[in-house]
C-alpha cells in the first residue's frame, strides 16, 4: 500500500489515465448529445441485462454507488492484484499468475454478461500491469474507483435524461 517509486508510479497513472480517457471520453461526449444518449443508455441496458436493475438513476442512488464503488475498488484489488496474484506466482510464472488472475477478475464479473467479457479482461489486465509496475495497490485501487464512479454517474445521469 505504498507508492512505488515516482517514474514507475507515473507510468502506471498514465496508462491508468489512458483507460480512462479511452473509456470516458465517449461517454462524456454521448451524454451532451441526446439521440447519442439515448443509444447510449439502450447500450447499457442491453450490456448489463439483468444487472442493470441495481444502476444508480436518482441522484441519491448515485451517492451510494460512489461507495459501492470505494468498496469495489478497495476490496477487489486487494483480493485479485494483492492476493491472489501474489498467491499464483506460487504455483506458475509470474506471466501465468498474471494471466489467471486476469481471467478469474473476469469470471467474478460474469454476473455482468458474457459481452463484457472482453472489456472486463482488459480492464483486468491493465490494473495488473499498473500493479506489476509500481509493486503496490494504490494505482490499482484509484483506477478502480474511479472508473466505477464514473460509470455509475454516467449510467444514472443516462437515466435520469430519459425520465426528464
Amino acid at each position: 500500500f505504498q507508492w512505488g517509486s515516482a517514474t514507475r508510479t507515473l507510468i502506471a497513472l498514465a496508462i491508468a489515465l489512458g483507460v480512462l480517457l479511452a473509456i470516458v471520453y465517449p461517454m462524456k461526449r454521448a451524454l451532451d448529445d441526446k439521440d447519442a444518449s439515448k443509444k447510449l443508455l439502450g447500450v447499457f441496458q442491453k450490456q448489463l441485462g439483468r444487472v442493470f436493475i441495481i444502476m444508480p438513476s436518482s441522484p441519491v442512488e448515485e451517492r451510494w454507488f460512489y461507495l459501492v464503488s470505494l468498496n469495489a475498488g478497495v476490496s477487489e484489488e486487494i483480493i485479485f492484484r494483492g492476493f491472489l496474484l501474489w498467491y499464483l506466482t506460487h504455483y506458475f510464472s509470474e506471466l501465468w499468475a498474471a494471466v489467471l488472475a486476469v481471467l478469474l477478475f473476469s469470471l467474478a464479473h460474469l454476473y455482468q454478461g458474457i459481452r463484457n467479457q472482453p472489456a472486463l479482461i482488459g480492464i483486468s489486465a491493465a490494473t495488473v500491469m499498473m500493479f506489476v509496475i509500481t509493486e503496490s495497490l494504490l494505482v490499482p485501487i484509484l483506477f478502480h474507483i474511479l472508473l466505477d464512479v464514473f460509470q455509475g454517474r454516467s449510467v444514472a445521469r443516462l437515466q435520469r435524461q430519459q425520465t426528464s
